[in-house]
């Protein structure tokens, strides 16, 4: 959402060659492609866990973490696999959003009419 913000913003003329449907199906694999590792690297390290205790979580979603509180052994690996791959996601994920919105609020700055820029502005913020 933020790089189709951006080039509807900061390149208007070029959009509908920018965001064509291949690079939309290329940007939404890139996603799908992402939480599925993330979940495949997350599944491998919980298969080497030995479980003991009850099978019974007391939670209504069935969190990685509720998972570990339930094994046996040690959990420092997962615990750590789960920190790297959110932390990694997030950090990514916010700086792909900051630079998009900086450009695109360098761009409305520069923009010599009024009109252009309350427009824009418009397009941008939440309502």
């Amino acid at each position: 959402m933020a790089c189709d913000c951006y080039v509807s913003i900061c390149k208007p003329l070029l959009y509908t060659i920018t965001m064509s449907p291949q690079v939309c199906s290329l940007l939404m694999s890139g996603s799908y492609v992402m939480g599925f590792a993330s979940a495949m690297v997350h599944t491998g390290y919980m298969i080497r866990l030995i479980f003991c205790d009850s099978n019974i979580i007391n939670y209504y979603l069935c969190d990685i973490f509720h998972l570990l509180q339930l094994s046996c052994s040690s959990t420092y690996a997962n615990e750590l696999v789960v920190s790297v791959v959110v932390g990694t996601v997030v950090m990514v994920s916010s700086f792909i959003i900051s630079v998009s919105y900086t450009l695109i609020l360098f761009n409305i700055l520069h923009i010599p009419s009024d009109k252009g820029c309350s427009k824009a502005f418009s397009t941008v913020a939440p309502t």
